[in-house]
């Protein structure tokens, strides 16, 4: 600023000098003219720079003071992050240590009326169910889950390691599901109806063995193949001088997506298991109360009964299956066209009688499915099945959003009848289902089903059965 001073000063000084001359020359010179011109030239330069000045520093007093440098520190591997996402989760920076606790509660509400039975209406927890799961040591997957509903006993669900460090496929050990029907490995929180279709009671479930898994063709297949000991169930256990142990079984499950647009809108799934039981001890047993549970424990509609595993020349008065090995076959479609979508499946067993001859017995099922909200059904790339509804708005009545809405039908077979079957029931069953699903949000669902069942060819008699049916389900 100092230099702008002296350059005022000396404008000054030359102004006072011309009007010092004017006052003694009444016609200035043309020198003085020149002077007065160059005057009034600087004068209108200092103007601009010091307009220019002052912009300059008033753009310096707006610009924000650039925060100090901080050095960023490495996250401690060893701290978790705690969230909330479909439960309680904890997981540390780089992801190689996660867990998830959660749980599943369904309470149901049943009247109905069912012929030749009593019929007890009333409510009831279908599951109250707790579980973690999550990862350790980068490549090691785990979980564990229990169902607590029972007044008495706990009983246990999945107890299984996972392990995915190879390429070619992960390695499971444990208590799990047998890689056999879509609709059995599906979560139950998933399904559309209450309960699983008849055919569900032909099916292989939960038993502990190791299985070998992976996805193939960019994830549109997968492939399941496993080793069971049959008589494992809930407790895990199963020896081979049990009299409720079976042998050991192989179960295989193959799928694929020929057709796979837009993250899953649109899609055609086709599915194949098979599996082979070796048979010792174990006896063998199809019943079914058609689409419905609660009412009485004891009401089955159709039923092969135990009387087919007995050996009545057992001096020893122990049950003895006359059963060599049985093989299930199944088969699966699934389709989802938008809000529409379709899913079937067909199991068929053949029975090898020690004594000769075979018997066989199949069941099938197909449901058809609409969501009035406009969203589709989501389905896992990496375990072949459909998975949890997402509304679109969750219901919200201060946002205006009522969740997603979800009707259904379905229909289904199964035939117990069998030359070589000396049981007093047996029998074929037509079971039909409808369904009306509310999904307040991801975790909270509300379902209503009517369920009406037809029985032929059962001794002692016949059976008509229709039952209402609603339940109130949260998933966390």
């Amino acid at each position: 600023m100092k230099k702008w001073g002296m350059f005022v000063f000396t404008v000054f000084v030359l102004g006072v000098f011309l009007v010092g001359n004017q006052a003694y020359a009444q016609q200035p010179t043309e020198r003085e003219l020149q002077l007065e011109k160059m005057v009034k030239q600087l004068l209108e330069r200092v103007e601009e720079l010091e307009r220019r000045e002052s912009e300059r520093q008033a753009k310096e007093q707006a610009a924000p003071v650039p925060a100090p440098m901080v050095e960023e520190k490495e996250p401690d591997p060893n701290t978790f992050k705690t969230f909330w996402k479909n439960g309680l989760n904890f997981e540390t920076p780089n992801k190689d240590f996660t867990m998830n606790i959660g749980g599943r509660v369904q309470n149901d509400w049943y009247m109905g009326d069912v012929d030749h039975r009593d019929f007890s209406s009333g409510t009831r927890f279908r599951r109250i169910w707790l579980k973690t799961q999550g990862k350790m040591f980068g490549d090691f997957k785990y979980k564990v889950q229990a169902d607590v509903a029972g007044e008495d006993s706990v009983a246990w669900k999945d107890i299984w390691i996972d392990y995915t460090g190879l390429d070619i496929f992960d390695i499971r050990f444990g208590l799990f599901k047998e890689p056999f029907s879509m609709e059995e490995l599906m979560l139950n929180r998933d399904l559309s109806f209450l309960e699983r279709a008849p055919l569900n009671a032909m099916v292989p479930s939960r038993h502990t063995g190791v299985m070998f898994h992976n996805t193939a063709l960019d994830d549109r297949m997968t492939w399941s193949a496993g080793i069971f000991n049959a008589g494992s169930g809930s407790s895990g256990e199963g020896h081979d001088d049990d009299t409720v142990a079976g042998e050991w079984d192989t179960t295989l499950r193959l799928t694929g997506l020929p057709w796979y647009e837009n993250d899953g809108e649109k899609l055609l799934h086709l599915g194949a298991a098979y599996s082979h039981r070796e048979w010792d001890k174990n006896p063998l047993r199809y019943r079914s109360r058609g689409s419905y549970r609660g009412g009485g424990s004891s009401i089955y509609l159709v039923d092969i009964e135990d009387v087919l595993n007995l050996d009545n020349d057992n001096t020893n008065n122990v049950a003895r299956p006359f059963i060599d090995a049985v093989d299930l076959a199944g088969a699966e479609l699934g389709l989802v066209y938008g809000p529409f979508s379709l899913m079937s499946e067909y199991v068929h067993s053949f029975v090898d009688p020690r004594a000769g001859g075979s018997a066989e017995y199949d069941s099938l099922y197909a449901q058809v499915s609409y969501f009035l909200t406009g969203e589709h059904r989501p389905y896992s790339l990496a375990d072949g099945m459909w998975t949890r509804v997402k509304p679109a708005n969750n219901f919200d009545l201060s946002e205006g959003g009522w969740g997603a809405w979800e009707i259904g039908f379905r229909y289904s077979y199964m035939d117990l009848t069998d030359e070589l079957t000396p049981t007093p029931m047996g029998g074929e069953m037509n079971d039909f289902t409808v369904g009306l699903n509310w999904y307040l949000n991801p975790n909270m669902r509300v379902m209503w089903n009517y369920v009406h069942s037809e029985t032929d060819e059962v001794n002692p008699m016949d059976t008509d059965a229709d039952i209402i049916q609603m339940r109130l389900q949260f998933d966390f």
